[in-house]
């Protein structure tokens, strides 16, 4: 998390410091422009942030109980009965896809995917009783690779399993979707260390992983627009080369101008307008947080309508005050964490203190239990993953929600699984299923 954490807040910083221009030809670049950038405040709550998730993380791995990790399969050992593991993940996994499909009905059809970008994502946004695709596609996909990566016939399950990642990634470049194709990437990974017995950990190779994915995100973030005017014919692939030729620039691939921009941009208003503070009543005191326990539950299941969270309420007012003559909707910004965490407690140094301290320990039990007994917390420790990248980016409540459904999800398949497998032979170490 804190690698997310320092794109997600410290390069913006680092580029307005440096003095480098955000794109000006950017709405978003415009509205940023509007407001004085408390770069100084902006630092010192990100410093102070960091220093409370490393005591976090640092205060688990100081209790006296916490064993040293283990690795649960030696190099060429295979989990018996693997193919449970496999079918029930690939089972879910096209489950998942299926109520994805079917999701999309909602919206026109799959003649939905050929609608602008911000049309259809608030189309989605707004139908009640979202169906659980994608917490079955995560966790099936994260079953599946265990067992593909501890069993056997790994030639023509892997190509099957090949086939159905590569159909759902597919479906995400159509849309246009980042979010789930990070997701996918990290998950695929965790779920791949947890047969190594091992976890991810911040480190150089990581690092520059991050950087060439940033790179390509970035890119793909400016021609993504692209890929409805060409599936509905009214682009040519010449016409969409000649213009990716002629528009691309290195503002592309600057902090202002990628997805690091949304959640700072809730940052800067957070600390910049006091119209924007009082729209929200804060300090809020903690609420928004707390909410996150009564967001579990869908709206279709929600007595009366749910509270608005900061994301929306912050889009609603940028949408109401700048963007009107632009969009036909409130488009999404997304939230940064100090926003949030400033919104609760104020802009003194001791708002970020509670969250990112829990966050640091919490990191640091996921961590540790993943790697004494990787099942089942190791398939639940890379379905949590991508809330390292979702938090810092969104509402608390959305991305616990999130990380909820996806553990649950993970556990019920887990439990599919030993339904299927005889006791008798499951070794001695996999009885933590």
């Amino acid at each position: 998390m804190q690698l997310f954490f320092v794109a997600y807040v410290g390069s913006p910083t680092l580029e307005a410091l440096l003095g480098v221009s955000p794109s000006h030809g950017e709405i978003l670049g415009m509205i940023i422009q509007s407001q004085e950038l408390p770069l100084e405040e902006i630092a010192f709550l990100g410093g102070v942030s960091l220093v409370a998730f490393a005591f976090g993380l640092g205060s688990w791995y100081a209790l006296p109980f916490i064993k040293p990790r283990v690795k649960l399969f030696a190099k060429g050992e295979y989990v018996r009965e693997a193919s449970s593991f496999y079918w029930v993940g690939v089972g879910a996994l096209l489950l998942g896809l299926a109520l994805m499909l079917y999701d999309m009905t909602r919206v026109g059809g799959l003649q939905g995917l050929l609608t602008p970008r911000v049309e259809r994502l608030y189309g989605l946004a707004t139908t009640r009783g979202s169906l659980p695709a994608a917490p079955l596609v995560f966790a099936g996909m994260a079953l599946a690779i265990v067992g593909w990566s501890s069993g056997r016939h790994r030639f023509i399950r892997g190509l099957l399993l090949g086939l159905l990642l590569f159909g759902w990634v597919a479906y995400l470049l159509i849309q246009g979707d980042r979010r789930f194709i990070l997701y996918t990437l990290l998950v695929a990974l965790g779920s791949f260390f947890i047969v190594r017995g091992a976890t991810l950990r911040l480190s150089w190779s990581a690092f520059l992983a991050f950087f060439g994915l940033y790179i390509l995100s970035s890119f793909f973030g400016g021609i993504r627009w692209l890929f409805t005017p060409l599936l509905q014919g009214s682009l040519s692939l010449g016409e969409a080369f000649a213009w990716v030729s002629e528009n691309v620039s290195w503002s592309w691939f600057t902090p202002s101008s990628t997805e690091f921009m949304g959640p700072y941009t809730t940052l800067v208003f957070t600390l910049t307008d006091p119209a924007w503070w009082s729209t929200t009543q804060a300090p809020l005191g903690g609420y928004s947080y707390l909410f996150s326990l009564p967001n579990l539950l869908p709206r279709s299941l929600y007595p009366g309508d749910k509270w608005q969270t900061l994301g929306f309420q912050f889009s609603d007012y940028i949408y109401t005050n700048y963007l009107a003559p632009y969009f036909g909707a409130p488009v999404g910004f997304g939230l940064s964490p100090l926003a949030e965490a400033v919104l609760n407690f104020g802009r003194g140094f001791w708002a970020p203190l509670p969250l990112f301290f829990i966050l640091g320990w919490v990191s640091g039990c996921l961590g540790s239990c993943a790697s004494r007994r990787p099942l089942p917390w190791g398939i639940v420790y890379a379905l949590l993953l991508p809330q390292a990248f979702n938090l810092n980016r969104i509402d608390l409540a959305w991305s616990f929600q999130e990380a909820v459904y996806y553990a649950i999800t993970g556990l019920v398949l887990l439990a599919g699984v030993r339904l299927l497998l005889k006791p008798r032979s499951l070794k001695e170490g996999e009885r933590g299923l």
